[in-house]
């Protein structure tokens, strides 16, 4: 949802989000997605 929102806001080229999340209970995540944008 973050990605996409941003997207719509924006609408770069590409861009690359990383959420890097350690909440309570020692279980660290890392996400990380990616967006280019295709050229018809």
């Amino acid at each position: 949802q973050i990605l996409d929102d941003f997207v719509a806001a924006a609408d770069p080229l590409e861009v690359s989000i990383r959420g890097d999340f350690n909440p309570r209970g020692n279980v660290h995540t890392v996400v990380e997605v990616e967006h280019q944008k295709v050229n018809p």
